[in-house]
């Protein structure tokens, strides 16, 4: 029989660019090694993998890639498992213990932040902790007091912002007016939920993926479509407060003791190409392609 194991694990990572109606050819932005998660702010592409796939992440690299595959610069940050937001080469990455960081790919800073769960939307930088969601939109933070809730984003629309928030049993839809939270829908949920959300001409439509079996992992997909009231009195009011985030400072070949995990140890650079940013509204798919290699040729015969 053949031998299964992590070295016969490879997970490679393609793309195609969709311009008006026609898909552009496919191209590999992996060759090899294990491709862990990706994300697009719709001029670069942004992924982090293992050469060679671990059980304990110490070599996961961080890259950043035009959409043609070129690989514009690379950070090696160890212990990141994944991607949950990117916008203009501020990446969000969470570490194997659960935090997150800030990555600015231009200049290999890495800035550790308190959250529960942490992302971009639309180019706004949010993250929710203690209770508390805040909504960065260039010097101006936005906080926004869900003291019931375990977690919560914001999903930006033209009248505003509509928040999503949830805690095991309860999944709940607000939408900002600029002054004070007005309740749209609560669900009732599965014990874990895992929400997606989008807008489309004023229609918000939302996912999640309740757990119902811990043990063995079943759950159920499910989807609603909200329609959005139209705001009236709508208040331009902008509410800052100080951002509890620990900065650190993180420069080529060193790391730092305020993560738990070690920060930028390398940095590779290329130069941006020269040609014009995609429009913000060209879709880039990206197929994750899983290639199980195995060592011991599956068509060797065992000896009768």
């Amino acid at each position: 029989m053949g031998h299964y194991g992590l070295n016969n694990l490879t997970i490679l990572l393609q793309a195609s660019v969709l311009h008006g109606n026609t898909w552009g050819p496919v191209v590999n932005l992996t060759t090899s090694g294990d491709a862990m998660s990706y994300a697009s702010d719709g001029k670069y592409i942004y992924l982090v993998y293992e050469p060679k796939l671990t059980l304990t992440y110490n070599n996961t690299i961080l890259e950043e890639l035009t959409p043609t595959g070129v690989v514009v610069r690379a950070l090696s940050i160890p212990r990141v498992v994944g991607i949950t937001g990117a916008w203009n080469g501020l990446v969000i990455v969470q570490f194997i213990n659960g935090t997150y960081a800030l990555v600015n790919m231009n200049t290999g800073v890495v800035e550790p932040i308190n959250a529960s769960i942490a992302g971009f939307s639309s180019g706004l930088l949010y993250y929710f902790y203690n209770g508390t969601l805040t909504v960065v939109n260039g010097t101006q933070r936005l906080a926004i007091s869900l003291p019931i809730y375990a977690y919560a984003f914001p999903v930006a629309w033209s009248h505003g912002l509509v928040i999503i928030a949830w805690r095991p049993g309860l999944l709940s839809v607000f939408n900002w007016n600029g002054t004070v939270l007005q309740p749209i829908r609560n669900y009732t949920t599965a014990f874990t939920i895992i929400p997606r959300a989008s807008i489309i001409d004023n229609t918000l439509y939302l996912t999640w993926f309740g757990l119902v079996n811990t043990t063995n992992g079943h759950g159920s997909i499910y989807m609603a479509i909200q329609p959005l009231p139209h705001p009236t009195n709508q208040s331009t009011t902008t509410t800052t407060t100080t951002v509890n985030v620990a900065t650190t400072t993180s420069s080529v070949n060193t790391s730092t003791s305020s993560v738990t995990t070690p920060t930028t140890s390398s940095m590779t650079n290329s130069v941006k190409p020269s040609h014009s940013a995609l429009p913000t509204w060209v879709t880039v798919a990206v197929i994750v392609v899983l290639v199980l290699i195995i060592a011991l040729l599956m068509g060797r015969r065992r000896k009768q």
